[in-house]
């Protein structure tokens, strides 16, 4: 598959102007259908329907319609309408309405409106609204308005 780097600050659209792997370090990438964006730096993502990004250092992602993030570092994610999100490292999350994060290290995740989160390692949630938190291995939760929470293995609940 050819891969793209991207350097500057410019705007692309993955599904119109290159076919195949961006590699994105500043701008901007729309992503969607089965593209697949590399971010890191400063580079801003906006992912849907089925695209596949990985962000890493400052990256930020915004994440709905089946998208997957991969985020690590201190990337910041919001995912809604059924997105996935990987977050580990000092990673940044606010979920809602059906995604799904699993946050490991230091992530910290805010889930609302039927999000779905599994935390362990030191990660930290806010929850609210119908949203539903597994947690454990030091993870700390805070819940409220009908959030679930099922929590073991020393994770602290605020309820």
């Amino acid at each position: 598959m050819k891969t793209l780097e991207i350097h500057n600050q410019e705007d692309y659209d993955a599904n119109k102007d290159f076919d195949g792997i961006f590699i994105i370090k500043a701008g901007l990438v729309r992503a969607s259908g089965n593209a697949t964006v590399e971010a890191s730096g400063n580079a801003t993502v906006m992912a849907s329907g089925n695209a596949t990004v990985m962000a890493s250092g400052n990256a930020t992602v915004r994440a709905w319609n089946n998208a997957t993030v991969e985020a690590s570092g201190d990337a910041t994610v919001r995912a809604w309408n059924n997105a996935t999100v990987e977050a580990s490292g000092d990673a940044t999350v606010r979920a809602w309405d059906n995604a799904t994060v699993r946050a490991s290290g230091n992530a910290t995740v805010e889930a609302w409106g039927n999000a779905t989160v599994e935390a362990w390692d030191n990660a930290t949630v806010e929850a609210s609204g119908n949203a539903t938190v597994e947690a454990w291995g030091n993870a700390t939760v805070r819940a409220w308005d009908n959030a679930t929470v099922e929590a073991w293995d020393n994770a602290t609940v605020e309820a």
